[in-house]
């Protein structure tokens, strides 16, 4: 009897323990691949209102990428180098700044900075072997 309910037991922790290290692999890479398609798809639309010379538009797509970045910034720093997720809240920052006051080229500069930092953050965090080592 004693060694039945053991069994039940160590079986109920190693799924536990399977679901919490899937839950860890897993996680992250959905959230910041979640975040750099949103921001991808937020620069591309920022992109075609700059150029379209609609810095309201503009300023409104900055700021619906600041709430984005917002609301996945404190858990991303929990799971990457938050050297890369300061770095794009700086980005998006100046983003706003520059829409604001209506600097396009500078807009276009930072956006593609922009990609290229949010896609490298969801790069890194997919399990892949060279990720791995």
């Amino acid at each position: 009897m004693r060694l039945k309910s053991f069994g039940v037991i160590e079986l109920c922790s190693i799924i536990a323990a399977t679901a919490l290290l899937l839950f860890l692999f897993i996680a992250p890479w959905v959230m910041t691949d979640r975040l750099n398609r949103t921001l991808s798809a937020d620069a591309d639309a920022l992109i075609e209102a700059v150029m379209s010379k609609d810095f309201v538009k503009a300023s409104s797509i900055a700021d619906g990428m600041q709430r984005t970045f917002d609301a996945c910034g404190k858990p991303l720093r929990m799971i990457h180098h938050h050297e890369d997720v300061d770095e794009l809240g700086a980005i998006i920052a100046g983003i706003r700044r520059f829409a604001s006051v209506e600097e396009d080229e500078e807009i276009l500069s930072d956006t593609e900075r922009l990609k290229i930092i949010a896609e490298h953050i969801a790069e890194s965090q997919k399990l892949t072997l060279s990720n791995l080592l």
